[in-house]
């Protein structure tokens, strides 16, 4: 209270990436889909769609500011661990004693996706090759083609 008036608080509305509603918790486990070391591009769809849906996801892909009214620092430190909370609830029990010390949500989804995505550069390649030798024979009509591009 300053000078006899108390200060406006802000109230976070349900529409708002900050809001969290009283059926948020930190021991939700937000998608049966487990991080395991070799099924982080399911397990990354799983956690996006799962956040995405509420409102979430803004906070792992770093487009929410920290402190954005009418969120506060205790605002953001509650989404943060609420986060951090939700992403090591899926992730395998293996991996967990590696993640311990993170507790910035978008530096440990940064750290697990460098980690565990792996990028297949030999099948790229391949794909790259069939690719480039695509083409369309004088006897192949436009549909027989668009078919054999699109593997239809």
């Amino acid at each position: 209270m300053v000078g006899g008036v108390l200060p406006l608080v802000q109230k976070i509305e349900p529409n708002l990436p900050f809001f969290l509603g009283p059926q948020e918790l930190p021991g939700d486990f937000i998608t049966p889909t487990r991080l395991h070391r070799d099924k982080y591009d399911d397990w990354a769809d799983d956690v996006k769609i799962t956040l995405h849906a509420r409102k979430k996801f803004v906070f792992l892909d770093g487009t929410a500011s920290k402190l954005e009214l009418p969120c506060t620092q205790s605002d953001w430190n509650t989404i943060n661990a609420m986060l951090v909370s939700w992403i090591m609830n899926t992730t395998d029990t293996k991996l967990k004693c590696y993640l311990s010390k993170y507790k910035d949500v978008e530096r440990l989804r940064n750290t697990l996706k460098s980690r565990y995505a792996v990028v297949n550069r030999p099948r790229i390649q391949q794909l790259k090759s069939a690719i480039s030798k695509f083409e369309q024979t004088s006897n192949m009509t436009v549909a027989e083609y668009f078919g054999k591009l699109t593997g239809s």
